[in-house]
């Protein structure tokens, strides 16, 4: 009875780790897509289509995808104008149509507002659409090419490229094959290539800077995985150890540690510097979570082994420190080292190359330096002065329109509305005795017709689509 247990045990362990990656495969790929985007367009997917004009029913049917909640299009988004008999709802597409570009109007938020939905690449002029989905960015690709090639039209999506995840996949493998000859802890290797799972996963549904960071972060955590299976196995193997080389086994393991975090820092900061609110963190986050479940499983397959067998049959104890054994073979692995240097050399430029190659020229709005929750007439005064990378308006300009065009009848100029600040009409009327008394016979009052208040800038914020 107690052989078929210390066989059932690891056995289970084992099916459990399975399942807690494969429950991470399923979670990664399903994920919702409002996770993946950055922080600009936070919740929704930018899609281009090759061409100048979309079609209605080409949006119609975009529209109707499962799991499609929102799109955004330039047959789809709406502006407001005056019209002389109050305010007219138009779509971007039209609005050439309705009002003359001479038109006082017309203002400059109406006239950039188009950018936000022309997108350029080698001179081939692309729509730029925004989806709102909840599906992950490789099955909502997979709708999407069954739509739009369906009607001759090319399309491109930002937040995933499948040309360039075959790209990542095949340097991940490369440099895989290379790490693991150098570092895979020997009678392990399973074990240890479980935690490729979630890089991998991260990587082919993520950009280049996910290859970035498993290039980064996972050799320091395959030298921390050796380095704890070396301490586990000399602790359970025999509790006669010498103190010195138990506490020299345990520095290693705390050094090999505080790499592993370093290292893990320093990606992260690459990633942040060029691409600011980025999920690639969280996405290495999960990975590193997932892999550091395995340290458990590790030391309970060690102690149930270490319980049913009397010795680690044939593997060195580090009764001496490092012995002459593991000596040749760290001199035998770091043969390995240079071809795994001329990899990351490579396949690093290569996927910053890839990256410039099959960009597209597309909007970049002026970013707040604040969230949704926290907008006030403050910060929008403030992103008003902020340096914009393009002429494309953003959330300043579109309060600067709307207080515009309720204002123009009564003379306002196209300026952005102070907190407070009032519009007056001049009342005329005929005083009464004012002849007789030796004053004017017509006098005049002001009268406010309008407010810009908190609750205008609340009450006008809430009609955009969000």
């Amino acid at each position: 009875m107690i052989i078929r247990y210390s066989r059932l045990c690891p056995k289970l362990l084992w099916l459990i780790l399975i399942l807690i990656n494969l429950a991470y495969s399923i979670w990664i790929l399903y994920k919702p897509g409002i996770n993946f985007q950055r922080y600009s367009w936070q919740g929704y997917y930018t899609l281009f289509i090759r061409g100048e004009e979309l079609g209605a029913e080409l949006t119609a049917e975009l529209r109707a995808l499962p799991g499609v909640t929102l799109l955004l299009s330039e047959d789809s988004s709406t502006l407001f104008f005056n019209s002389l008999n109050g305010m007219e709802k138009v779509t971007l597409a039209r609005v050439a149509d309705r009002l003359d570009e001479n038109d006082p109007r017309f203002d400059s938020y109406m006239k950039e507002l188009p950018g936000y939905f022309k997108a350029e690449k080698w001179e081939i002029k692309y729509q730029v659409l925004y989806l709102r989905s909840r599906m992950s960015p490789v099955t909502l690709h997979s709708l999407l090419a069954l739509v739009i090639e369906r009607h001759g039209s090319e399309f491109r999506m930002l937040e995933y490229d499948p040309q360039a995840a075959i790209l990542y996949v095949a340097l991940f493998l490369i440099f895989s094959l290379f790490l693991f000859l150098l570092r895979a802890p020997a009678g392990y290797l399973i074990l240890s290539l479980s935690g490729l799972l979630p890089w991998l996963l991260n990587i082919l549904t993520g950009n280049f800077l996910d290859l970035i960071s498993f290039y980064l972060i996972f050799p320091f955590q395959l030298m921390f995985f050796g380095k704890l299976v070396g301490l586990l196995k000399g602790n359970l193997a025999s509790s006669g150890l010498n103190p010195s080389v138990k506490r020299a086994a345990f520095r290693s393991v705390a050094l090999s540690f505080m790499l592993l975090v370093a290292a893990f820092v320093l990606a992260n900061v690459l990633v942040v510097l060029p691409v600011p609110g980025s999920s690639t963190i969280n996405r290495n986050l999960s990975a590193l979570a997932l892999n550091i479940l395995v340290y458990p499983f590790l030391y309970l397959l060690l102690n149930w082994r270490a319980k049913y067998i009397q010795h680690f049959v044939f593997e060195p104890l580090p009764i001496l420190g490092r012995s002459m054994v593991n000596r040749k073979i760290s001199i035998g692995r770091g043969l390995w080292l240079f071809p795994l240097l001329l990899i990351i050399s490579i396949s690093l430029p290569l996927a910053f190359l890839e990256k410039r190659l099959h960009g597209f020229s597309y909007p970049t709005p002026r970013l707040a330096a604040f969230r949704f929750e926290k907008i006030s007439w403050k910060s929008l005064e403030h992103l008003q002065f902020t340096p914009a990378a393009s002429d494309l308006p953003d959330l300043s300009d579109f309060l600067t329109h709307s207080a515009f065009q309720q204002g123009i009848l009564f003379g306002r100029e196209y300026i952005f509305p102070y907190p407070g600040e009032r519009l007056y009409i001049s009342q005329y009327f005929l005083e009464e005795n004012g002849a007789e008394n030796g004053g004017r016979p017509i006098g005049k009052r002001l009268k406010m017709v309008r407010q810009y208040k908190t609750s205008w800038l609340f009450e006008t914020l809430s009609g955009l689509t969000a």
